[in-house]
C-alpha cells in the first residue's frame, strides 16, 4: 500500500494529540495529587476509590459515636456516684434521728438537712449532657423527674439510646432513671418492700 503524505500527516496529528491529553492527564495527576480525576481515567479504580471513601466516611462516624458514647457514659458515671453519696448521706441522717436522744429541734434541723438532700438527688437525677437529659430514655428533651405540690413523678420513657459502634454493632449508652430510682411498693408480707422509690405511677409524698 502506498503511503501518501495526507496519512503521515493524519498519523503525526492523531500521536501529538494523544500525546497531548496523556501530557495534560500527567499534569492534572501532577497537580491534584490524585490518580485518579474522573471516572474514565479508570472506571474500576473510581469503583474502589469510591468504596474507600464510603468506608473511610463510615469509620470517621464510628469514632465520632464512641467519643459521643464514651463522654455521654462517663458524664452518667458521675451523676449515679453522686446520687450514691447523696442517698449514703440521707440514710445517715434517718439512722442518727431514729435515736431517741433527739429532740423536736434536732429532728426538724434533720428533716431540712434531708429535703436538701432530696433535692440534690432530683437535681442530679435531672442531669443534662450536651442538652439532653440523661436519664429520660430516649425523651432526652424531657425532665425526667417532675416535683409536684403532690409527690414526685417519673416522665421518661424506657426506651434505649443505641450508637452504632462499628458495621452492624450498636451500644446502649443511656440508664434509665425509673430503673434505679423506683421500685414499686409491694403488699406488705413475704417480699414486701418497705424501701421504695419514686416510679411513674406512684405519687410520693416528701418533706
Amino acid at each position: 500500500m502506498r503511503i501518501t503524505t495526507n496519512m503521515v500527516i493524519n498519523t503525526v496529528s492523531r500521536n501529538l494529540a494523544l500525546s497531548q491529553a496523556r501530557f495534560l492527564r500527567l499534569q492534572t495527576m501532577a497537580s491534584s495529587g490524585r490518580r485518579i480525576n474522573r471516572p474514565s481515567d479508570d472506571p474500576i479504580g473510581i469503583t474502589k476509590d469510591l468504596g474507600f471513601r464510603s468506608t473511610l466516611s463510615d469509620i470517621s462516624q464510628f469514632r465520632k459515636n464512641i467519643d459521643q458514647a464514651t463522654s455521654w457514659l462517663t458524664f452518667s458515671d458521675q451523676a449515679l456516684a453522686n446520687i450514691n453519696e447523696l442517698i449514703i448521706d440521707a440514710k445517715e441522717v434517718s439512722v442518727q434521728l431514729a435515736n431517741d436522744t433527739y429532740d423536736a429541734a434536732a429532728r426538724e434541723g434533720g428533716a431540712v438537712q434531708i429535703r436538701d438532700l432530696f433535692d440534690q438527688i432530683i437535681d442530679a437525677a435531672n442531669t443534662r449532657f450536651e442538652g439532653n437529659y440523661i436519664f429520660s430514655g430516649t425523651r432526652t428533651d424531657i425532665r425526667p423527674f417532675l416535683v409536684t405540690p403532690i409527690g414526685v413523678v417519673y416522665q421518661g420513657d424506657y426506651s434505649s439510646i443505641s450508637l452504632e459502634t462499628e458495621s452492624s454493632s450498636y451500644l446502649s449508652i443511656n440508664s434509665i432513671g425509673a430503673n434505679f430510682l423506683t421500685s414499686a411498693i409491694r403488699t406488705l408480707g413475704d417480699g414486701h418492700d418497705m424501701d421504695p422509690g419514686l416510679q411513674s405511677n406512684l405519687w410520693l409524698d416528701y418533706l
